[in-house]
């Protein structure tokens, strides 16, 4: 057997996906169509457990997968033009094969470092500990904890 062939784990779920009516699986990170596969449709379908970043509470994958839209709104997103924290709920747009803010609204922050990059918008409070969710954030801590202490010997 060929060690660079991985398995991958995928857990049937009830739903159904709306595009094509196939079967919707779980797999590590993220919940896909069944009919992938060109011979069998290709479908596209695909929700992430992520967005931005930010991990998206099994309670509410299942209800986009079971209603295409949350009933809650969930917070730690940021907005693309202003920078600014935002909650918003969030729904599959099947047009665009990806989920989408409904209802967007400011939240309330205690920031004290705004950071903009190329992949989003990082807000850190001194007192609740900046938690990595992907290599990229990973790399940005190490960056920003350098570059804290060096502010903290030149202060």
């Amino acid at each position: 057997m060929d060690a660079s062939i991985k398995t991958v784990r995928k857990k049937a779920t009830p739903y159904i996906c709306p595009l094509c009516g196939g079967s919707v699986s779980e797999l590590p990170q993220f919940y896909g169509c069944d009919n992938y596969l060109p011979k069998d449709g290709n479908c596209k379908y695909k929700i992430y457990k992520t967005m931005f970043d930010v991990p998206i509470p099994a309670e509410m994958l299942e209800e986009i997968l079971a209603k295409g839209e949350t009933s809650n709104k969930l917070d730690g997103f940021c907005d693309k033009n202003t920078g600014q924290p935002i909650k918003a709920k969030l729904r599959y747009d099947e047009s665009r094969n990806l989920l989408v803010f409904v209802e967007p609204e400011p939240t309330d922050y205690n920031v004290d470092y705004k950071i903009i990059t190329n992949r989003g918008t990082f807000m850190i409070e001194k007192d609740k500990p900046f938690v990595p969710t992907s290599t990229y954030n990973r790399l940005f801590l190490a960056y920003f904890e350098k570059f804290n202490e060096g502010e903290k010997e030149n202060g």
